[in-house]
């Protein structure tokens, strides 16, 4: 009997642990762009870049940026957009575990070439925790 009763335990916790990785993985999709060769972009001073990455916010995953050089190029503004609303009802955007859309855009200050590094992590888990990563080289020119 107790070896009924410890086997039963034993498999709703490896039940309970893989179900649970699925739904805190992030999402896999056109965010992978980041994690393929550098991506390098031309933008002419004074002008913006966009770089838009696929990311679930409400597994708690998110991009974070760095910029190499600060003094080339400076964050100009950025949105996150839901990509998914429900069918039965399209008043209801952002539905828990949907995909989203997130884009910065980048000005570029003066002449020069940078890069910006992104990475994919929960903020409570700290960067060493990312799942992915990405780079972009920007040239800004005149």
């Amino acid at each position: 009997m107790k070896k009924h009763i410890i086997s039963l335990v034993l498999m709703f916790l490896l039940v309970g642990c893989s179900n649970s990785n699925q739904s805190v993985s992030p999402v896999s999709a056109p965010a992978d762009k980041a994690q393929q060769s550098p991506t390098t972009q031309v933008v002419n001073v004074g002008k913006t870049v966009s770089i838009t990455l696929d990311e679930n916010i409400t597994t708690g995953y998110s991009w974070h940026y760095s910029i190499e050089n600060n003094d080339l190029i400076k964050l100009d503004s950025e949105n996150s957009q839901g990509s998914e609303t429900n069918s039965q009802n399209n008043s209801k955007p952002n539905l828990v575990g949907a995909g989203s859309k997130h884009t910065w855009n980048f000005r570029g200050e003066k002449q020069g070439t940078t890069k910006i590094y992104f990475k994919y992590y929960r903020s409570w888990e700290g960067e060493k925790s990312a799942t992915k990563m990405g780079e972009f080289t920007i040239k800004i020119i005149e």
